[in-house]
């Protein structure tokens, strides 16, 4: 187990080395068969590692309808100077733990350091987890989360309060979320937005995590145009976030508009916003998180340099 502020150093790593020309990404690959699932193959190396990492992702949205996971997901790791696999990892629990630990490296970097109030849609695996993840970076005081199914948002609340101690609010409409949220999390599986970009608070931050097809969304135009964009991969934003490419198509952005986070944890271009700017992260996942994540999971069985030596050479404490 990765406990959230080693995550979120372990995140920021995998950013900088990206930016930095430290590690190498490709461009995902990726089919989908007539019968609605998605494949990704995602290979990634970062220099001074020991290992080449491979994750094969599985994504179907009607899933949850057969009493199984919408994705499915795992890591092959190989030697990097034999080519000799040396692991396999399943991938969900890592894969839902990196996201949340981008988040929180993009609201550490992007929110107002005085968001106290965080509002999530949905309620699965991915919503929980940002929870701790974000309050490693931001005093969230208290919480509104919101979904579709009544039953759900209303368990999730009891659920989450209990856990951490702090007020949790189960809303009856999207508006009621937005109404006091200063950093949002969106967080389903939903093709078409349930957010109203309209209503976003000015100098709210947003941490889209959900859709990753060109065909699918969770922040409408209205939001988008609103936004400062950052997303984790500029290349593959450009190529698979419906979020994204359907502004672009629309003419409301640039593809200038659109920032990549790496960059901007190297090289900061802004320090300060129009009062009524928001700030949008999207993130789709990238091979790199998991290559340095499965790689500090196998540490422990082979010798590296130390991690603590890298992250405090990247800048990765939080």
């Amino acid at each position: 187990k990765i406990p959230p502020h080693r995550a979120i150093q372990l995140a920021q790593l995998a950013y900088v080395k990206l930016s930095t020309k430290q590690a190498h990404n490709p461009e995902r690959s990726w089919l989908t068969s007539p019968e609605g699932t998605s494949v990704y193959a995602m290979p990634s190396h970062v220099n001074g590692l020991k290992t080449i990492s491979v994750k094969i992702a599985r994504y179907n949205p009607n899933n949850p309808e057969r009493s199984l996971p919408s994705v499915m997901a795992t890591v092959h790791m190989y030697d990097a100077s034999t080519g000799r696999e040396v692991a396999e990892v399943e991938a969900e629990n890592l894969t839902v733990l990196r996201t949340a630990a981008s988040s929180a490296v993009a609201t550490n970097l992007l929110a107002r350091d005085d968001a106290m109030n965080l509002g999530i849609f949905g309620t699965g695996r991915q919503a929980e987890a940002h929870i701790p993840a974000i309050r490693q970076v931001r005093d969230i005081r208290e919480i509104t989360v919101y979904s579709r199914d009544k039953a759900s948002r209303e368990a999730f609340a009891r659920k989450t309060s209990r856990t951490y101690k702090t007020t949790v609010r189960p809303a009856d409409s999207p508006e009621e979320v937005l109404a006091d949220s200063d950093i949002l999390v969106l967080a389903t599986n939903y093709r078409t937005p349930l957010c109203p970009g309209e209503l976003v608070k000015p100098w709210a931050h947003v941490n889209a995590i959900g859709a990753a097809l060109p065909d699918a969304r969770e922040a409408d135009t209205p939001l988008v145009k609103r936004s400062t964009i950052v997303v984790d991969s500029k290349p593959q934003a450009l190529k698979t976030y419906g979020d994204i490419l359907i502004p672009l198509r629309e003419g409301a952005i640039n593809e200038t508009d659109v920032n990549e986070l790496g960059d901007l944890l190297v090289h900061p271009i802004f320090k300060e916003r129009s009062l009524d700017r928001i700030t949008l992260f999207k993130s789709g996942g990238l091979a790199v998180l998991d290559a340095v994540f499965a790689e500090y999971l196998l540490s422990p069985f082979h010798k590296v340099k130390t991690w603590d030596d890298m992250l405090q050479e990247q800048g990765g404490r939080v």
